[in-house]
């Protein structure tokens, strides 16, 4: 992608971000499903159509380094908004099944062939109608959740909770506010203007998975680098997430610059990588 592209892009991104913000709850996922079908016949050059299989494989390996330790294994899993899939194909010989849902058809024309434990299905994410109560045993999604409606995310949470199992683990893997925008309008605005609808902070997501009903919420507090290298820290790195709540007050004490930047850097509050999970109400 040229600067030229890229701008264009943001252009489009922002018109339709604007159409999905504007619209009714009732609209809102015939308006996300065509603008997404839109950004991606429109945009041609977008990433996520010409993803090499190289960058398909460093794709899976992030996803292990980011979040893999948490999903355990022999479980029922659910991945919302799944991509074209590798992730799922890549964990699925080591679970009793995997399931993944994508909103635009387009993506999901790219989707490998299902079969045995595997399986994809087109759902736009927020609601979870063709999922039964209770039916697995960890829910995941990667990049997903700074693409929804803010307003549509309480819905979300309970659609995540409704469908878990008792103990269940809702993962989560999205960027974080305090250092955005990271979606295509980085550079042009001061925050996520595009498809990135909002990006969350601990302070936050923290409350609206509370009042999900999810009774335990920790975070990751060590950086995505070291478990790339040394996977069996990351279960040492899971630290209750009011750690992290303390340390996004603390940045926003500060004045924006070298230290504020350093600060969220070190303290690992540039990405929210979180684990609820599902208590008895």
């Amino acid at each position: 992608m040229d600067e030229t592209q890229r701008y264009q892009q943001y252009l489009l991104e922002k018109e339709l971000a604007a159409r999905i913000h504007a619209a009714s709850a009732e609209d809102r996922p015939r308006v996300i499903k065509e603008a997404y079908t839109r950004l991606y016949s429109e945009a041609t050059w977008h990433r996520a159509l010409h993803k090499t299989e190289e960058q398909r494989r460093n794709t899976v390996l992030a996803k292990d380094a980011t979040f893999g330790w948490a999903l355990g294994k022999g479980n029922d899993v659910l991945e919302i908004g799944c991509g074209t899939g590798e992730y799922l194909a890549h964990i699925a010989p080591h679970q009793r099944s995997c399931t993944g849902v994508e909103i635009s058809t387009i993506k999901a024309e790219e989707f490998p062939e299902a079969g045995g434990n595997l399986k994809f299905e087109l759902m736009e994410g927020v609601r979870l109608p063709g999922q039964k109560d209770a039916s697995y045993d960890v829910v995941f999604s990667s990049q997903v959740m700074e693409h929804l409606h803010p307003d549509d995310l309480p819905l979300h949470l309970t659609e995540v909770y409704r469908v878990l199992r008792s103990g269940g683990r809702y993962v989560v893997d999205t960027p974080s506010g305090l250092n955005g925008p990271h979606d295509i309008s980085k550079g042009y605005d001061a925050v996520a203007s595009g498809m990135h609808l909002k990006e969350w902070t601990y302070t936050e997501l923290t409350p609206l998975l509370l009042a999900a009903g999810f009774s335990t919420i920790k975070a990751q507090v060590l950086p995505t680098r070291l478990l790339r290298r040394w996977p069996a820290l990351a279960a040492l790195g899971t630290w209750p997430v009011q750690w992290k709540i303390a340390g996004e007050k603390l940045v926003h004490m500060l004045p924006p610059g070298g230290f504020r930047d350093t600060l969220i850097r070190v303290l690992v509050l540039y990405a929210l990588i979180v684990v609820a999970v599902k208590g008895n109400r």
